[in-house]
């Protein structure tokens, strides 16, 4: 796993920003707000990659249940802390307490999108890769939220240099940037598969059945 610090989150930056479009776009990113969406997102991912070849389908029900009572504990006492002074006294600053909060809010994230995915494996299976769960189911949540534009794998912008080279869309240099820092390949073609509507199957007709 990486830390998404400064210069990672640059290079990122940088790479949406390729071209005028993309630089637009990252004017008004938070790159605090972003790196802590993506470091989120990444224990997710190891979760996820780890539950995509593994267990039985009691064992993963089994661990949702587990990641669920954690994240019941942490919400209880975050409740507990906000409405008690008590606590204030454990903690030798304000700031500390504050410190304390982020973690564990971040704890009760990491544990409920956990729970969500072996949740979901154990009820459905998985009917995608994962690097397409991850770019469809996480990261272009995050694109959205930060960059303030839905995500799309669009057909690519054409560059200056005589128009014959396309550059991809911004958020397809969002994706590869991001895989890039976690050292994981991924393609044009799986972010527009990511992005995909799941086709609903027909409805059958239903026959009277002869007596």
């Amino acid at each position: 796993m990486i830390t998404f610090d400064d210069a990672v989150i640059g290079r990122i930056l940088k790479k949406v920003g390729e071209t005028k479009q993309g630089e637009r776009l990252t004017k008004n990113v938070d790159p605090g707000e972003l790196a802590k969406k993506l470091e989120g997102a990444q224990n997710e991912w190891e979760t996820y990659s780890a539950a995509h070849h593994a267990s039985p389908k009691h064992v993963r029900e089994k661990r949702a249940k587990a990641f669920r009572r954690i994240a019941k504990s942490s919400k209880h006492l975050l409740e507990e802390i906000m409405i008690s002074r008590r606590w204030l006294s454990v903690f030798p600053s304000p700031a500390d307490l504050d410190a304390f909060l982020v973690s564990l809010n971040r704890v009760i994230d990491v544990a409920e999108g956990a729970a969500q995915t072996y949740e979901y494996k154990a009820a459905n299976g998985f009917r995608s890769s994962s690097k397409e769960w991850f770019v469809g189911g996480k990261l272009a949540q995050i694109y959205k939220e930060c960059f303030g534009r839905p995500a799309g794998a669009g057909s690519g912008e054409i560059s200056g240099r005589g128009g014959k080279d396309t550059i991809h869309g911004p958020f397809t240099r969002f994706v590869i940037a991001v895989m890039e820092e976690m050292g994981e390949d991924v393609t044009a073609n799986i972010v527009k598969r990511a992005l995909r509507e799941p086709r609903r199957k027909p409805k059958q007709e239903k026959h009277p059945q002869q007596r």
